[in-house]
């Protein structure tokens, strides 16, 4: 008995609904032999070939099935997803506005345009996409997820805040959207609301490797080491060729100083992706160099590679700068520094100007916390702040693990909280009163009490806390304060060799004369504050640290009010984690002559750090 075309699809149909694509795939294409015209055989048959991963096939499909019928909705849409995953971004916009056209109240095309906009970085049209498929159907979990992204991105972080829990509460096992609010929150230094939201996303996704990196990365940053190594391994049980969490595993170790597996695990990830160039960059600050290795003709190729983006070739261009370094080829180097860092400077936008003004502020500011009558009263047991102050690069880390090994004392790193602050004031966007710098006060010292580990004196190490000392005096006059300095060129170079972690905060090291400038600028607030605080900084030189350790150590710990210990002596004994750039030097004895490698490359530089005088 001769089938019908009529019943040959409905047996696609069905084989269709069952999954067996094969079967349904054969039996439409019988049913276009009988009627090359059969516009609905032409979209299922197309659909099938999307499924099985045949895109140009389904196009052709799909193409047709709107020939035969130009108002087929569903074409259109699936047309746009083909087009979407050819990465033929513009025909896909264009089928999703002729769906639009055909049913203006279509909320699932102004959604995929939302994404086409935001793949296109045009994101006020990918917010005005998601505003109106929510418009027309206001339960759109996926919209709503969406807009949050969106709002993020330009910086609208509580309507961003509003849109992902409104996702939430339409779909409440909506485990992408917790994630993505936990990325909010961690963007927003709200850790443990981003934890919390992580855990949630595993909750109802237990095999979300993602969401285990990620609280990874978010133990990590408050200093949970070993939680977050759990975290990650979590994460590559469930992804074995995750090489990110490999090369974060790497990081972890070489905070703990333990170098070798930081070493292993760097190459773990680049044996899995060479072109994570970040991977390559952490290996090339922990490994010397000795000959032309491997390393380095797989970085020398991958150079070549025209279609890196930014991000990836600054890592290459300072990992080759630092390989090259080694080899004391000090041209190759110098060349590879300027490119990472004329790249750097072009993604961050900066402007010297900005730290002009900013510390124009800061002086500006300075009368006005001044005169405000701050009282306190110190508790018996409360804990005494240490600042370690002074450029980046001039050893602020070997000087917080030096006094770090001392057993009264404990070392909190960088923190950030004073700079907030201080800048916020500077501002002009927080009040100045006593009830202001008196809520400061107890917010920090509750914060550093997380650091203290029963110690009562607390290091915090960030360097660029020396814009702020005139804060800090008035309103921690019981705090010490230790100013490093060191030659200036040798800062200043140590600035420019350096990719920090946190770009957006230390801006103005990736141009020679950004640098320059920035260091006289600190050099003549540094005088200011010497001039009206006088023997109450303690101004601690490098490079005198290094040639007479012990005498130098004694007069600190003595500053200090402290009894003297004799750990203070071999920093590099000292097991606590360090998360800033220096944190493989600090594992090693203090050595002399630091300050001289960058002659390396004074004739290079043409000049550039001669109207530089030391502090």
């Amino acid at each position: 008995m001769t089938l019908t075309a009529d019943q040959i699809f409905n047996q696609a149909i069905k084989a269709h609904q069952n999954n067996n694509l094969s079967e349904a795939e054969k039996l439409y294409r019988e049913v276009l032999l009988l009627q090359p015209r059969n516009y609905g055989a032409h979209l299922n048959l197309g659909v099938v070939l999307q499924m099985k991963g045949k895109l140009d096939e389904a196009k052709i499909n799909f193409n047709a099935a709107i020939k035969y019928n130009p108002k087929l909705i569903e074409a259109h849409m699936n047309l746009g997803g083909v087009n979407y995953k050819l990465n033929n971004l513009k025909k896909a916009e264009e089928n999703y506005i002729n769906a639009t056209k055909l049913k203006p109240d279509y909320a699932q095309a102004y959604f995929n345009l939302g994404i086409i906009n935001v793949a296109n970085n045009r994101i006020d049209q990918a917010a005005n996409n998601y505003e109106m498929a929510i418009k027309l159907n206001p339960k759109f979990a996926e919209a709503h997820n969406n807009l949050a992204f969106v709002y993020q991105k330009i910086k609208k972080f509580n309507e961003s805040l509003l849109s992902f829990k409104k996702a939430i509460e339409i779909k409440p096992d909506y485990f992408q959207a917790y994630f993505n609010l936990g990325n909010l929150y961690y963007d927003l230094n709200k850790i443990e609301d981003a934890l919390s939201c992580y855990e949630q996303s595993i909750k109802f996704n237990p095999n979300f490797a993602e969401a285990y990196f990620k609280i990874g990365i978010s133990l990590n940053t408050i200093n949970k080491l070993d939680e977050a190594l759990v975290n990650y391994e979590k994460a590559i049980d469930l992804k074995s060729n995750y090489f990110e969490v490999y090369n974060n595993i790497g990081i972890i170790f070489q905070k703990k100083g333990k170098i070798q597996q930081a070493e292993e695990n760097y190459n773990k990830a680049i044996k899995l992706n060479p072109y994570f160039t970040e991977a390559v960059f952490n290996l090339s600050r922990i490994k010397t160099f000795v000959n032309e290795d491997e390393n380095l003709k797989q970085l020398q190729n991958i150079y070549l590679n025209k279609d890196l983006n930014d991000n990836n070739r600054i890592y290459l261009n300072f990992s080759l700068a630092k390989i090259y370094e080694d080899l004391k080829k000090f041209k190759n180097s110098f060349d590879h520094y300027v490119e990472g860092n004329s790249i750097c400077k072009k993604v961050i936008g900066y402007n010297i100007k900005e730290d002009i003004d900013q510390f124009n502020q800061i002086k500006d500011t300075y009368p006005s916390i001044k005169k405000n009558s701050f009282n306190y009263e110190k508790t018996p047991n409360e804990i005494t702040p240490i600042f370690i102050i002074g450029m980046p690069r001039s050893g602020t880390s070997l000087v917080e693990q030096i006094v770090s090994s001392h057993s009264e004392v404990s070392g909190a790193g960088e923190l950030n909280f004073v700079r907030n602050f201080g800048d916020y004031l500077a501002r002009g966007i927080s009040e100045i009163n006593n009830d202001t710098l008196l809520n400061f006060r107890n917010r920090y010292l509750d914060k550093l009490k997380h650091y203290s580990f029963g110690n009562s004196f607390i290091i915090d190490k960030m360097p660029l806390n020396f814009k702020y000392l005139g804060l800090l005096k008035i309103v921690f006059p019981e705090a010490k304060i230790i100013h490093t300095v060191r030659n200036a060129a040798a800062t200043c170079w140590g600035n420019y060799q350096q990719l920090f972690a946190n770009k957006e905060i230390i801006r103005f090291c990736y141009d020679l004369d950004d640098i320059s400038s920035y260091f006289n600028l600190y050099k003549d607030l540094m005088i200011f504050w010497n001039n009206e605080f006088k023997d109450k900084i303690y101004n601690l030189n490098y490079d005198e640290l290094t040639l007479n350790q012990e005498m130098e150590t004694k007069n600190l710990i003595k500053y200090l009010g402290l009894n003297w210990d004799k750990k203070c002596l071999s920093p590099e004994n000292n097991t606590r984690s360090v998360a800033t750039a220096s944190n493989s030097q600090v594992r090693h004895k203090v050595y002399k002559g630091s300050s001289q490698k960058w002659k390396n490359f004074q004739t290079l530089l043409n000049g550039k750090f001669d109207r530089l005088d030391d502090y």
